[in-house]
């Protein structure tokens, strides 16, 4: 029944975008897909008509159900009635100019199948990690997997391109289509010449809260750009992609740069939360890859603050990859952190390396289960403290934000899966 269902939405959704031809902007990688997504919808404004993926619409389900506007309706068959019906009734309704979606690859295919649904004018590539290689075995089959987007695009179309990934910039020779790049190297057509952390932590305005400055490169020209609420200079790269994807498609630079400044992290990606004890939690529980854990600890040891606390939960699908990964986040948590909490198996890896790298033991604590460890940090906490809470989707990292958190009501509000099917896992 779902393999009926899932072609027939993928039939519907062709037939959508064969009638209605809306220009088709696909973001894919291995990190920063839905921050990227989220940030180039912006740039076209109200004057743009343009649609974009909901949270995780980037599979074979979630790519047809945005193209055809409908929510997932889950195992209530009225409802699925209600969505394949909706393949024929979009007559008299306008149907958005451009469509924003996020394409994920958990298994080799999965881009050339979701390319084939919405054939892309503009292709954006992020980043190339060790994220699900346990399916792909090497970091250069991930890469000839996303790089398929790339490689797909016709010869009007425009591949935006992170120039500081060495394996997405070698994706420009697998297309005939126009390549603009993006990132801190200094040949990037969209760029940074400068950056600081700005604001404090308890503004009482957007503009007064701590975030990030930067001085903004658009092919040789320079710019002024501050958002509120980014806490490191990585989270500029969903910014820059948007300001090549709207560079791209003719949008003037000063109107590109006064839409992004909205542009605010989605859930569980680096958000600083009200911790308890007049403490900062660093939220970044969404999902985990040694890349972008390594780059939350750079964050954490920046910031102005007491103690820092990293409370790392376990990273998946890394395959073979595995113990490597893990011990590369720890030798790291040992430059960044002043404590060091380890929450999971494979995470052992990671409070091992940290002790070999010079953290001594009563710095360096392992717990199998989440809640002794939100239960442990809560204890351990003072006035001023950071704490950095991360991990992969399975660890449900979350939960320990939730303990620490000083309003825990707020939980549905500020966190990540808390729906009530996700709260029992």
């Amino acid at each position: 029944m779902e393999t009926k269902v899932s072609k027939l939405l993928t039939w519907g959704a062709k037939r959508i975008i064969r009638k209605h031809q809306p220009k088709v902007v696909a973001v894919t990688g291995s990190i920063g897909k839905t921050s990227t997504k989220d940030a180039i919808a912006l740039v076209f404004g109200s004057d743009l008509p343009s649609r974009k993926s909901p949270e995780s619409y980037n599979n074979e389900l979630g790519v047809p159900l945005t193209i055809l506007g409908q929510q997932a309706p889950g195992r209530n068959p009225t409802r699925w009635l209600r969505t394949l019906r909706s393949i024929f009734g979009t007559r008299g309704r306008q149907y958005p100019q451009v469509l924003v979606l996020e394409m994920a690859a958990d298994h080799p295919g999965d881009i050339g199948k979701l390319v084939q649904i919405a054939p892309p004018t503009v292709g954006v590539l992020t980043g190339i990690t060790p994220v699900h290689t346990e399916f792909f075995g090497t970091l250069d089959a991930v890469a000839e997997e996303k790089g398929s987007l790339i490689a797909s695009l016709p010869e009007q179309g425009i591949a935006v391109l992170n120039r500081d990934d060495a394996l997405v910039w070698e994706q420009r020779q697998r297309t005939r289509a126009t390549v603009l790049s993006y990132g801190f190297h200094g040949d990037a057509d969209i760029g940074v010449a400068q950056t600081e952390l700005c604001g404090t932590f308890e503004g009482k305005t957007e503009e007064d809260r701590i975030g990030m400055h930067a001085k903004i490169k658009i092919q040789g020209n320079e710019f002024p750009l501050t958002i509120p609420r980014l806490l490191g200079q990585h989270q500029l790269y969903p910014v820059l992609a948007a300001i090549g994807v709207g560079s791209a498609l003719g949008i003037e630079a000063t109107t590109i740069l006064d839409r992004v400044k909205a542009y605010r992290v989605p859930l569980g990606r680096l958000r600083l939360i009200s911790g308890i004890k007049y403490t900062w939690i660093i939220d970044d529980t969404y999902n985990s890859s040694p890349a972008a854990a390594v780059a939350a600890l750079e964050v954490l040891a920046k910031l102005p603050g007491g103690k820092k606390f990293a409370v790392l939960g376990d990273m998946e699908e890394l395959g073979n990859l595995t113990e490597e990964s893990h011990r590369a986040v720890g030798a790291k948590a040992a430059e960044t952190a002043d404590i060091l909490i380890a929450v999971g198996e494979k995470s052992r890896a990671t409070a091992d390396e940290a002790k070999k790298r010079g953290m001594d033991d009563d710095r360096v604590f392992t717990f199998s289960d989440r809640a002794r460890a939100g239960r442990f940090a809560q204890e351990r906490i003072r006035k001023g403290d950071l704490v950095l809470v991360k991990g992969s989707q399975a660890s449900r990292m979350e939960h320990v934000v939730k303990e620490l958190m000083a309003e825990p009501l707020q939980a549905q509000k500020l966190l990540i899966r808390q729906s009530a099917t996700w709260r029992r896992k």
